[in-house]
């Protein structure tokens, strides 16, 4: 059976700490993220996949052995989350006090640890993809770069 779009959003949800809180709806995450996730991924993965109108992958990311679906549960969590980033960069801006009692620059660098083990993830598994440390290197820098071009 083809892999879809809602097959993903159980592991999204854990990688995320979306579990029982819903803090996204599952059409956020089916309808935005990771389509989003899909766009950086193929920016620098060997395999490009699209999404259907019934949200099934082509390619099946199920259909080899180098965990592509892995590779997008994780660039999709970081999508997610660089989103989180940058709403908490924003809020900081408009609440923090003189004191800095309701700074949130802090959970924006919290949010950005999480987002780098996903990177670092992403990276061991782009290596066992092309087996080439060079190639590797490269395409993590570039995605690392596309989710922390606001951030850090």
């Amino acid at each position: 059976m083809a892999v879809t779009t809602a097959d993903l959003v159980p592991d999204i949800r854990v990688e995320v700490g979306d579990v029982g809180s819903s803090i996204y709806t599952d059409d956020e995450l089916t309808d935005t993220y990771i389509p989003a996730g899909v766009r950086k991924l193929n920016s620098v993965w060997p395999q490009e996949y699209a999404i259907g109108d019934d949200g099934t992958f082509t390619p099946d990311p199920d259909g080899d052995d180098y965990n592509d679906r892995r590779a997008l549960t994780v660039v999709s969590a970081a999508v997610v989350l660089q989103s989180e980033t940058l709403k908490y960069q924003r809020d900081a801006v408009y609440h923090s006090d003189v004191a800095g009692s309701t700074d949130l620059r802090e959970r924006a660098r919290q949010i950005q640890v999480t987002i780098n083990a996903l990177l670092d993830e992403f990276q061991a598994l782009y290596q066992r993809r092309v087996q080439d440390q060079t190639e590797s290197s490269i395409a993590f820098v570039e995605l690392r770069r596309s989710l922390t071009a606001h951030g850090e």
